[in-house]
């Protein structure tokens, strides 16, 4: 059987409405899909699913983590609960799992949206940089850096106009990045 994953469920208000699942990037979770659920939730059930290994969803016990087997666990999910011909959108490495589950299993998949997919190519030194900052036990290299100064960090590779990220998200993105360094596998 496999781990359940952490998820943030927002029912539409009509019970025979589509689901429209979330798939965040690397070193994400489901609060990065916040704003976007606000925007859609009157229209579609919302589904925020934190992969395996990130947000609150533990790594498989091997501590193995692939692109295939976070497909894998999503489609499980689904299937545990469910849900068919789901409108699955991803982000960046979210994005390469949505590609991966649709392929495998196309008959969970109504319809795909990829935001910044990451897709086989040569990574610019500052992308690289940031996948370095997703491998395990990476968050030990931060540590002496304030969470604060973390999150400018990733604001400035992330966003357009990191400005624009209001204070709330920040308090939420804070307190998680404490939560998430004090886990026995971060």
């Amino acid at each position: 059987m496999q781990q359940p994953l952490s998820t943030v469920y927002a029912p539409g208000p009509d019970p025979g409405a589509a689901t429209a699942v979330f798939l965040h990037g690397l070193g994400g979770w489901t609060h990065n899909w916040a704003a976007l659920i606000d925007l859609v939730r009157d229209t579609a059930h919302c589904l925020a699913v934190d992969l395996p290994g990130f947000g609150r969803s533990a790594p498989p016990p091997d501590g193995v983590v692939t692109v295939g087997r976070q497909a894998a666990a999503v489609a499980g999910h689904l299937d545990r609960a469910g849900h068919r011909r789901v409108h699955l959108v991803g982000n960046s490495l979210g994005a390469l799992a949505a590609l991966h589950l649709a392929a495998e299993r196309p008959d969970l998949v109504a319809t795909l949206t990829l935001v910044s997919p990451v897709l086989p190519a040569l990574p610019t030194p500052q992308a690289l940089r940031v996948a370095l900052l997703g491998l395990p036990g990476a968050s030990r290299l931060l540590a002496g850096q304030s969470v604060e100064r973390q999150l400018d960090d990733l604001y400035r590779l992330i966003y357009a106009d990191p400005a624009l990220v209001g204070d709330g998200q920040r308090a939420v993105e804070a307190r998680e990045r404490q939560r998430r360094a004090q886990l026995p596998y971060a």
